[in-house]
């Protein structure tokens, strides 16, 4: 008996897989750095839920018709719009101060008669991002709300619509500041 070995040939290690993954990996960093700004705007805006901020709104028209007015400002994310009472004292929607004057958003014309139903909404990424939702109000014509996450929820920030209140009568209107005594009206 002899002992005799055959010399065993190693086989040559193929690191191709090592490669690929390198690549694979790098790939994803790339392309992670290079849509950074829209997959956060994706993440941060809840955009796989793309109705969210419609029913959001849809929600706030229902509970305004149905003069639930804690609903309403529970969905509202904004304290710019205060409560719009009549003379019986029975809350009919909101208003808001504005350079331009008082608006006044009725809920009895913001909601439609039927069902509330958003048409279209519309996502912006720019900034923290917000979503504007467009709903028929009672004469079929789109009013837009521009809806944000405030809280962890969809808030609606802003009604772009309203209707300017009518200017005081002309007698309630503040008279001009009686001048100081022995003063021309001019500068002193």
């Amino acid at each position: 008996m002899t002992n005799s070995t055959t010399p065993v040939e190693k086989k040559k290690r193929s690191r191709i897989v090592e490669y690929l993954a390198v690549v694979v990996v790098l790939a994803v960093v790339v392309l992670a750095a290079m849509y950074q700004e829209q997959l956060s705007a994706y993440v941060r805006l809840r955009m796989w839920d793309q109705a969210a901020p419609g029913r959001a709104v849809e929600q706030m028209l229902t509970a305004g018709r149905n003069g639930d007015q804690q609903t309403v400002r529970r969905l509202l994310g904004t304290q710019d719009y205060k409560d719009l009472v009549d003379e019986q004292g029975k809350w009919r929607g909101l208003f808001m101060v504005t350079q331009a004057g008082t608006l006044d958003f009725y809920m009895d014309d913001l909601a439609p008669a039927g069902e509330i139903k958003a048409q279209e909404t519309e996502f912006f990424t720019i900034g923290k991002g917000h979503a504007e939702v467009r709903v028929p109000d009672s004469t079929g014509k789109p009013v837009k709300y521009r809806v944000e996450i405030v809280d962890g929820e969809w808030k609606v920030m802003e009604i772009l619509a309203g209707k300017p209140r009518a200017a005081a009568p002309a007698s309630d209107t503040p008279k001009e500041a009686p001048k100081a005594p022995g003063s021309q009206g001019g500068r002193p």
